[in-house]
């Protein structure tokens, strides 16, 4: 009974806007697809990087994963002002207004937010982060972050993440090489330029013809299958 129901809860993680048929391959007879990876990732908690050049629906995928956790996911921009640790800590304004008055010292004024209890983050255009910056997200890929000397582990267990970027064709202005222990952290890695990861023209007419919107879609109309997708894990 348990094997069927975690069967049924992997069966039923589909996407809600992104779009690709093409045939990676077959297993037991059996078609598998893209999304097939992203699924199979999830369930043993593997973080992805999407690699590619514009146009492949590398962002969509990582909304649709996203959508899949519904509020307990945290999508962060590829920048190169980013500051990791800023996401998971805030001032607070009791502790400010004590601080005022005497009654704390300047580094007691922050406190930590509820992203700690987020499980999927997702960096797009990672390749826009310059090296300060890729060192930052070393520890978000491992699970757990630090601030202030303090280490705290991230999602209670189940952490995820997913990144996107450009690397190595030499069309992009304003990218930098990804660090070697930075992509050691990605445990699959997904060209999305080859044809067999990629949409098909097909793919690219369903798109196209299905909105007159182009820009990549937010999967709010997703169930949070945050508590199922733990349980395939487990």
């Amino acid at each position: 009974m348990i094997e069927e129901r975690i069967k049924g809860y992997i069966n039923s993680l589909e996407p809600q806007h992104y779009t690709n048929t093409t045939e990676i391959c077959r297993i037991g007879g059996q078609p598998m697809y893209t999304w097939d990876v992203m699924k199979a990732a999830l369930s043993r908690k593997l973080n992805v990087f999407l690699a590619g050049e514009t146009g492949e629906g590398k962002t969509q995928l990582e909304k649709d994963i996203l959508g899949l956790f519904g509020n307990r996911g945290l999508f962060i921009l590829g920048r190169n002002d980013l500051d990791v640790r800023s996401l998971f800590s805030k001032i607070s304004g009791k502790k400010l207004q004590a601080l005022k008055e005497g009654n704390l010292d300047s580094d007691q004024i922050k406190e930590l937010t509820d992203k700690l209890d987020y499980h999927m983050f997702v960096v797009d255009e990672q390749t826009r982060c310059i090296p300060a910056v890729q060192n930052q997200l070393f520890n978000l890929y491992d699970g757990f972050i630090e601030i202030d000397g303090e280490v705290y582990k991230i999602g209670d267990g189940y952490c995820m993440g997913v990144s996107s970027g450009n690397i190595g064709n030499g069309k992009y202005v304003g990218t930098s090489a990804q660090d070697r222990a930075l992509l050691d952290r990605m445990h699959v890695l997904l060209d999305m330029d080859n044809p067999n990861f990629s949409p098909n023209p097909l793919d690219f007419l369903e798109i196209a013809s299905s909105s007159t919107d182009p820009r990549v879609k937010d999967a709010t109309d997703l169930e949070d299958r945050t508590q199922q997708i733990i349980e395939i894990y487990n």
